[in-house]
């Protein structure tokens, strides 16, 4: 994606993710939100940027916008939270894999959020550009 602005890198985030996910998920703007949920939830936390993915260096103009995609669930029972937050980081790895512009790992960790939720942290590279992709040459014309 050929972007300059974190506003349209995470909108690209969102649009990429967000068909791949259950139905019943919610992405939430902020954090604290995750306090009054009924469903699932997403957050995206932007945490830096990088000039290369997994350790494998970007040519000149690429970035890597590196985000922590914390996934929640609305239980505080510590059994019923573990089992549903392990069930949803589950789905958001597979939607994550479905994505060919974003990429995950190394790995995944598990926490307890400072609502009560137990939650996933998964670090996400979005592969962007500084510059837009050349135009294609025009066709010829016959």
């Amino acid at each position: 994606m050929s972007s300059n602005t974190l506003a349209t890198i995470r909108k690209y985030l969102r649009d990429e993710i967000k068909p791949q996910l259950p139905t019943r998920w919610r992405i939430i703007p902020e954090l604290s939100e995750a306090q009054n949920l009924v469903v699932p939830a997403l957050y995206f936390e932007f945490t830096e940027v990088a000039n290369e993915i997994g350790g494998t260096p970007l040519h000149a103009g690429a970035v890597a916008a590196n985000f922590d995609l914390i996934v929640v669930t609305p239980q505080t029972d510590t059994t019923k939270a573990e089992n549903a937050v392990d069930a949803a980081v589950v789905d958001l790895i597979l939607a994550l894999d479905s994505s060919e512009g974003l990429f995950w790992g190394p790995s995944a960790r598990k926490e307890r959020l400072a609502t009560g939720q137990m939650g996933w942290r998964i670090p996400v590279s979005v592969l962007t550009f500084t510059t837009p992709a050349p135009d294609p040459a025009p066709a010829p014309t016959p």
